[in-house]
């Protein structure tokens, strides 16, 4: 059974003033919650005992009057807050908002030199980051370099938790892209380049003892063997996503939705999430595939939004695990 809700990733915004390669929100959503509705969902969902949010995107900054308001109304609800930025937009104001309020901050750096980088987020965007990241480290708000790996950049993705230590990161991460938004399989990664960027992040993590968190792929336990390496599952997740326009999502990479917020009080919204047959398939069914997987409880068949893009189905294992990868091939 899944865990008692604990937190929210929330898609604040569609908008953003980049044009990533691989980005997953573009052209998805038509609306966006006012503020105010924004603020109503917050307030619900404090009733319920949520511990944190999560704002994304888009980019959160460039609606940072909206993102404000919620931060600081967290704030005041004792939620904590984290945000997932470019980092492009952060100046000497922002960084001291949050430090002022205790936003543990998430920056993309798609790769350790500005060539690789810029190839991925548009030319000119390296700079803007790194001087937004060194504004952080100046005014002690904790954060971490999050890399989203492509064919782009997988090679330098060891070399990018050198840069996030040398930066002032507490910790760095990395995440596959997913083949979804403007993100097609051109730039995505086999299994294989994926297996080859585990064991080196994973062996460098160790090196330097630099912490490091796998996202979306919880069948790296198989691979990266270092008590300095995280990952995570989610199909048992206590965390809910939350849409642009308030839609509770089965996953926030899926237009699949479970529930409006508009519509119904938070608590109404999760009743009807926890009992929704494809939440219920997610998280109590284990793929066949994965039976004989000694990590099989913990991973449940791995990342179900990659498996339903490129195999159909929400309960076949991910095409990214090594396992499945040597059964196919």
């Amino acid at each position: 059974m899944k865990e008692r809700l604990s937190g929210i990733i929330w898609l604040i915004t569609r908008k953003c003033n980049l044009s990533c390669i691989h980005c997953y929100v573009a052209d998805r959503f038509k609306q966006e919650l006012s503020t105010e509705e924004c603020l109503r969902i917050l307030r619900e969902a404090a009733e319920l005992d949520v511990r944190f949010v999560g704002l994304t995107g888009g980019e959160p900054l460039i609606v940072f009057d909206k993102t404000r308001k919620i931060v600081e109304e967290a704030y005041r609800l004792g939620i904590s807050t984290s945000i997932q930025t470019n980092g492009t937009l952060i100046d000497r104001t922002i960084a001291e908002w949050l430090a002022n309020y205790d936003v543990f901050t998430y920056v993309s750096l798609d790769g350790p030199t500005e060539e690789i980088h810029d190839a991925v987020r548009g030319k000119g965007t390296w700079s803007r980051t790194i001087r937004g990241i060194e504004l952080l480290s100046k005014l002690d708000v904790e954060f971490t370099i999050v890399m989203a790996v492509s064919k782009i950049n997988y090679k330098y993705a060891s070399s990018l938790i050198e840069l996030a230590e040398n930066l002032g990161a507490c910790s760095a991460a990395v995440i596959p892209v997913i083949r979804a938004g403007r993100a097609r399989s051109n730039i995505t990664i086999n299994s294989r380049e994926w297996i080859t960027v585990l064991r080196k992040v994973s062996e460098y993590a160790n090196e330097l003892r630099f912490p490091l968190s796998i996202w979306c792929a919880p069948f790296a336990l198989l691979v990266a063997k270092s008590p300095y390496v995280r990952c995570y599952s989610c199909r048992r997740s206590s965390v809910v996503d939350v849409d642009p326009m308030g839609r509770l999502l089965l996953c926030d990479v899926l237009d699949i939705a479970i529930a409006d917020l508009r519509e119904l009080r938070f608590s109404e919204a999760l009743k009807i999430f926890d009992e929704h047959p494809l939440n219920i398939e997610i998280s109590e069914q284990i793929p066949k595939e994965c039976a004989d997987c000694p990590i099989r409880e913990f991973c449940r068949g791995g990342c179900y939004a990659r498996a339903y893009i490129e195999r159909g189905s929400l309960n076949l294992a991910d095409p990214l695990c090594p396992r499945l990868a040597d059964s196919l091939h």
